[in-house]
């Protein structure tokens, strides 16, 4: 709804507002979402099906239609990942691996 709204309003269309609802439908391969488009405003006929084929072609209909993998973490254990990463990176530029270890023995 969002990029729906960006293009109407650079078009100065009178779009006053653009609903969104969903279905999922699991059943199947792959499953299947019913989209619903509710556009409100003095819109012709050309302008209603100009939205509703760019809503065919946002990043989020197209990521979905692609089937992205999607992986899911708890944000403590996301945020944990993020610093371990940041570590790993500093210790790297600190120290290369072309570095011999220096190792002191007493």
């Amino acid at each position: 709804s969002i990029t729906l709204k960006m293009y109407a309003h650079r078009k100065a269309w009178d779009l006053k507002a653009c609903a969104v609802d969903l279905h999922y439908d699991g059943r199947g391969d792959r499953g299947r979402i019913e989209r619903i488009l509710t556009l409100t405003g003095d819109l012709s006929d050309e302008q209603r099906a100009r939205l509703a084929d760019i809503a065919e072609r946002t990043p989020v209909t197209l990521t979905l239609k692609a089937g992205a993998d999607i992986h899911t973490q708890l944000a403590a254990d996301a945020q944990k990942a993020h610093l371990d990463a940041e570590l790993d990176e500093a210790l790297d530029e600190s120290f290369p691996a072309s570095d011999p270890p220096s190792v002191f023995r007493p």
